[in-house]
């Protein structure tokens, strides 16, 4: 069963959904929302992405259904908007958090990247797990989402990939050091140990001095032996 459904509302969600077509993600849906009736996108499902450009006023319509649709049902809700438009202050208060793309150029970018981060965070299984739960107290009422990755191999790799992860020219205003809620998730090959997995999340918790919340997970992936990866999601509050 999808536990995650992505929404695309208007030409740009449209696109961004078929951009990411064929990639496979683990229980995520990719849906076009002209194909589908509301309450058919929203039945059994813990997460929806609602992915659009800058929301003109047709496609405010329907997001606004979608989002208090999810609000009815206790549905989950981000959206990830290519550009703040006259519509945004009103619709960003309808979803639990919002994403938007510092550079319209790089929205798609930031749609697989936000979906990636969601799946390896929340939904791929670990040796540490975390769950679409954890998801719902991080992301619930928040404010804006940053999603950062990193990787690096070698001496030092997971330090390296941790300052990588802090940060993420494609999403606009959104400083790690201000984030009030932090999951991280360290991956690695066999040879990945749980005290460089600790050293990588300790950092990026340093950093992020003002979080109230920090979640860890740790996953194994035998295909990245020598290589580590760390994963970001942070809430920033909207003060």
């Amino acid at each position: 069963m999808d536990k995650v459904r992505v929404i695309g509302i208007g030409s740009k969600g449209r696109e961004a959904i078929k951009n990411l077509s064929g990639r496979g993600f683990r229980d995520i849906a990719l849906i076009i929302v002209e194909e589908n009736s509301i309450e058919s996108l929203l039945g059994n499902v813990d997460l929806v992405l609602i992915v659009a450009g800058m929301v003109n006023d047709s496609e405010a319509e329907v997001f606004s259904s979608i989002a208090r649709k999810s609000r009815e049902l206790n549905v989950l809700s981000v959206a990830i908007v290519s550009k703040v438009g006259s519509n945004f202050e009103r619709l960003r208060k309808l979803v639990d958090a919002v994403v938007v793309a510092s550079d319209e150029r790089g929205f798609f970018d930031l749609v697989h990247q936000v979906v990636t981060g969601i799946e390896k965070v929340f939904i791929e299984p670990g040796f540490i797990h975390l769950c679409l739960s954890d998801a719902r107290d991080l992301v619930c009422n928040s404010g804006t989402l940053f999603v950062g990755f990193g990787k690096s191999e070698g001496e030092n790799r997971g330090l390296i990939a941790a300052e990588k992860a802090l940060r993420n020219e494609l999403i606009e205003n959104a400083h790690i050091e201000n984030a009030s809620k932090i999951a991280v998730k360290v991956i690695g090959g066999e040879d990945l140990s749980l005290d460089e997995a600790y050293k990588s999340a300790k950092l990026i918790k340093e950093k992020a001095s003002r979080s109230e919340r920090f979640l860890l997970g740790i996953g194994i992936d035998e295909k990245m032996k020598g290589t580590l990866q760390v994963v970001v999601i942070a809430t920033i509050p909207n003060w």
